[in-house]
């Protein structure tokens, strides 16, 4: 489904979609059963290239001024480009819409040998902005808001947000987004001083820390060779962890674990907890059950089975 379609709930009365479907679309997520997947030309429908290790911009942002918030990027980048004669900042108007001053190959150049790539809202929670950044190596900054229910957002419309924030990025199982972009609260957006200062005060060493996209870009493009893990792959893995929360709903006795350290409790909700990052995971194979530490970004299981909770520094010996 496009991103649209997933705005319309009256989509999700249709007889055929049914209460308990899986439907796949663009983000946000309606409701648990949902999966967010990327659109199939992520970074311009470019093959993966290798990442620039020095760059000579310290932001690229070429933008439409077609909402407020837009207009607000656009200025406080343009106030803090001036002020900061000595930094590279790339800032571009999108004129119209959809004029655009440059080729997509001088565009991904630019993201390629950019550090930062803010994300500014458009029409829509869905960027693909997001995923052309994340493919040239440039780590994407989101505004972000607080909400009256107590969550963040990375999308405000009439002032509500909508969405939590990773319920509209995808594979959040399998992906810790929340060390890779870079979260600007919403009043910073509003002031000179706070944006001056936001970042100016993003180190080397944090951008360092962040930028682990090459240990996740294949997770956003389809692979139609079939040789490799890609966004298909990903998919899959979504629904083994759907599976399994399904699982542990009706059965409601059992813990589960993921590849990743999220922990599926016996009701249903999915958490992450850093202590079993190197616990142990079940893989099947060859029909032997093997016990085999693993933490990994991306792990495609051919087969997860449920176990008890392993408490911490418990160990098992392996079985094959």
């Amino acid at each position: 489904m496009s991103s649209r379609d997933a705005q319309d709930s009256s989509l999700f009365r249709l007889p055929v979609i049914g209460d308990n479907a899986i439907i796949l679309h663009y983000g946000p997520k309606q409701n648990e059963r949902d999966i967010v997947v990327p659109p199939n030309d992520a970074g311009f429908g470019y093959p993966i290239s290798p990442l620039k290790l020095n760059r000579s911009h310290l932001v690229f942002c070429m933008i439409g001024l077609v909402n407020d918030i837009r207009k607000q990027w656009f200025h406080q980048l343009s106030t803090f480009a001036s002020s900061n004669p000595t930094l590279s900042i790339q800032l571009f108007e999108i004129m119209n819409h959809r004029a655009f001053k440059m080729t997509i190959a001088q565009v991904q150049e630019l993201m390629r040998n950019s550090e930062l790539c803010p994300i500014p809202q458009g029409d829509l929670p869905y960027q693909h902005r997001f995923y052309d950044v994340l493919m040239a190596g440039c780590i994407p900054v989101y505004v972000v808001y607080k909400t009256k229910a107590d969550y963040t957002s990375y999308y405000i419309k009439n002032d509500n947000a909508i969405g939590r924030d990773l319920d509209s990025l995808p594979f959040s199982s399998q992906v810790d987004w929340k060390s890779i972009i870079i979260e600007m609260p919403s009043d910073v957006l509003y002031s000179n001083e706070k944006f001056n200062d936001f970042f100016l005060n993003i180190s080397r060493e944090d951008l360092h820390e962040r930028n682990k996209i090459e240990q996740i870009r294949h997770l956003l493009v389809y692979n139609w060779t079939g040789d490799d893990d890609d966004a298909f792959s990903a998919i899959l893995s979504e629904l083994e962890v759907l599976k399994l929360s399904y699982k542990a709903t009706k059965a409601n006795t059992n813990t589960y674990y993921t590849s990743l350290g999220y922990v599926i409790r016996p009701n249903g909700t999915i958490i992450k907890e850093d202590g079993y990052k190197n616990k142990a995971l079940y893989y099947m194979e060859n029909d032997y059950k093997c016990l085999i530490p693993t933490w990994d970004l991306y792990l495609i299981v051919l087969g997860i089975q449920e176990f008890d909770a392993i408490p911490e520094g418990h160990s098992y010996d392996t079985k094959c």
